[in-house]
């Protein structure tokens, strides 16, 4: 973890200016913003499943079914792990930044976000 003490607004702006910027209309862009967006998809398609298992590992709720928590628990797994691929995604341009950022704000609101993400996607655009 970055020492917080010593970081000062000085030495994030030269953080922030020794990223490697691709222009915005280069193939590498293109390139970059359709695996981003390919990594979001599926992020989504496993947050989706995971939420249509959810009651079948809430013991209160009548779809209840203790024989299927190990499909519960994977399916919570894939989702977490397709999550670290979206939050690991290279981005080097403003645009794929906003792209991602956007994105972790909507999981964000939908509550599944976690401090540990939260801080990998800020090392990530430090470049840590």
């Amino acid at each position: 973890m970055a020492d917080i003490a010593n970081t000062t607004r000085r030495n994030a702006l030269k953080g922030a200016l020794s990223l490697a910027v691709v222009p915005v209309g280069t193939a590498a862009a293109a390139a970059e913003m359709a695996g981003l967006f390919d990594v979001i998809e599926k992020h989504r398609t496993a947050y989706a499943l995971f939420c249509s298992l959810t009651a079948i590992d809430d013991a209160v709720d009548e779809r209840y079914d203790p024989s299927r928590h190990d499909e519960f628990e994977a399916a919570n797994d894939s989702e977490r792990a397709a999550l670290g691929e979206v939050i690991a995604h290279k981005t080097e341009t403003l645009s794929g930044l906003k792209a991602k950022a956007r994105y972790l704000a909507e999981v964000d609101r939908m509550g599944s976000l976690d401090y540990t993400q939260a801080y990998d996607f800020i090392q990530s655009i430090a470049g840590a």
